[in-house]
């Protein structure tokens, strides 16, 4: 079997889907688009604001770029708020959508609205926030703290590249596939996939928007992070984010 082979042989694979269950997902009940942390140590209310960059869409895409050294600044509070909150925060809500009441929308959108993607988030140095290890909640429009304290150390050990570990936030993007699987079978992994990189996307221009830089990461170590976030057997690391100021 050819290389080339063996790749259309995997495409086939991920693309199994019983169209019936497609047909038939109106009918079901969705699994929850976050998870729960019921002995959380702090909630941080996060306060998004009406971003004042005065740039449009073209001069956006023109300024983003990868950029791999970050200015000791902290990023602001209101910064950090408004990058999660107008990427994986919720837009609106949908009445009686997958048989929920009141079903989330997010400004990211995903196929089916299914919502797979979580956000963790590494703070490094964010006014007004302890350095740590965070969950966004939608739900709340807040971050969950995980454990408190500097997360160089993890961060050393999930990279392969330096540069990240010394900017001042980190996000890493995780998949659950238990969003996704019940709708789509197999064929859900590749759109999990497309969530990822629109969200992504829309993290890296909200960053430009704030004056700050990013640089999308996968050099990274699948089972560091796993161990680090203390993900489920269901839950799969996709991206990981380094996030903070540049030098002009």
């Amino acid at each position: 079997m050819s290389e080339y082979e063996k790749v259309i042989e995997l495409h086939q694979e991920l693309e199994k889907v019983d169209n019936k269950k497609i047909q038939n997902a109106k009918h079901q009940k969705a699994p929850a688009t976050e998870k729960e942390y019921i002995e959380a140590k702090k909630i941080i209310k996060l306060k998004p604001e009406k971003v004042k960059n005065s740039m449009d869409i073209i001069q956006l895409l023109k300024r983003r770029e990868s950029v791999r050294t970050y200015t000791k600044n902290a990023v602001s509070f209101s910064a950090l708020s408004n990058i999660l909150h107008y990427s994986r925060g919720i837009k609106s809500y949908r009445s009686n959508a997958y048989n929920l009441q009141n079903y989330p929308v997010l400004y990211s959108p995903s196929a089916g609205g299914l919502q797979p993607l979580d956000i963790y988030v590494y703070v490094s140095s964010v006014e007004g926030i302890e350095a740590g290890l965070y969950y966004y909640k939608p739900s709340q429009d807040s971050l969950v703290q995980l454990y408190e304290g500097r997360p160089e150390l993890d961060l050393a050990q999930i990279y392969l590249s330096d540069f990240p570990q010394y900017a001042p936030v980190n996000l890493i993007i995780t998949g659950n596939i238990r969003r996704f699987h019940w709708k789509y079978d197999n064929r859900g992994y590749r759109l999990l996939n497309v969530d990822c990189g629109i969200l992504a996307e829309n993290i890296s221009l909200l960053a430009v928007a704030e004056n700050l830089g990013s640089c999308m990461l996968a050099a990274y170590i699948n089972e560091k992070v796993e161990e680090k976030l203390q993900l489920a057997e269901t839950e799969i690391p996709l991206l990981c984010m380094s996030v903070g100021g540049f030098y002009e």
